[in-house]
């Protein structure tokens, strides 16, 4: 059956992230030139195994974020983490509401985390018409799923 709403682009068929894929698109930053600053994240990968990590029991954090919602995926960056602080924040926000999420990226002493941070009136219109959007593609995934 075709279904008539296919327009022939890849983003229509909504494809799901590859759950092996452990890495990200993007410019990679350092948490330090992040410090004091407002951004977006948009997603993260827990448990990640890095250089610095491999002494560690858990791996690194790596964090998918724009900088302004509006931007376009090309302008994502990303950055690792090992701040349990940020890492239990990301979860609580996976579970909880999801993604894009703004925040505000602080150092206290040598411990990194999230605080909060103020959404203008646009980013406030854009992220609605994302989370929209979101909701729309587990409808479709749903939909496509039913009829096979």
């Amino acid at each position: 059956m075709v279904n008539i709403d296919d327009d022939g682009s890849l983003n229509f068929l909504s494809i799901p992230r590859d759950e092996k894929d452990k890495s990200f698109l993007g410019k990679r930053v350092s948490q330090t030139d992040l410090t004091d600053k407002e951004f977006w994240v948009m997603d993260f990968l827990a448990d990640i195994k890095t250089k610095f990590s491999k002494n560690k029991e858990e791996g690194q954090t790596l964090v998918r974020i724009k900088l302004n919602l509006a931007d376009d995926e090309d302008k994502e960056q990303k950055f690792f983490t090992g701040s349990h602080k940020i890492s239990y924040k990301l979860q609580y926000i996976a579970e909880n509401g999801g993604f894009p999420r703004k925040v505000k990226l602080i150092k206290v002493g040598n411990i990194f985390d999230f605080a909060g941070s103020t959404v203008t009136d646009e980013e406030k219109a854009l992220y609605k018409i994302i989370k929209a959007q979101q909701e729309e593609e587990k409808r479709r995934k749903v939909t496509a799923g039913a009829a096979v």
